[in-house]
């Protein structure tokens, strides 16, 4: 029987805890085949939601800062809904 072997991650560029689930949301960057880098975003133990290869280490992360804001920003909107609170361009 062969096993398939679940590559390490280079560096977790963050974490999130999701509040209503309590899952863990991460962000990391594992090797790619040739040069490039795969950034990884996905649940904990999960298959990837969303990846994209990208030519280095310093433009992947510039794309998991990225993501993060995105992700904070929705949680705010997501916040401010349950408080009643409406945001502010």
């Amino acid at each position: 029987m062969t096993h398939l072997r679940t590559p390490e991650a280079v560096e977790i560029c963050w974490r999130v805890i999701e509040g209503s689930t309590t899952r863990i949301l991460t962000c990391a960057i594992f090797a790619a085949s040739d040069e490039s880098v795969e950034l990884r975003v996905g649940y904990f133990g999960g298959l990837p939601l969303h990846s994209q290869t990208m030519r280095d280490i310093a433009s992947a992360r510039a794309l998991a800062q990225h993501w993060r804001d995105a992700v904070r920003a929705i949680e705010l909107r997501h916040d401010l809904q349950l408080s009643g609170l409406q945001p502010t361009n």
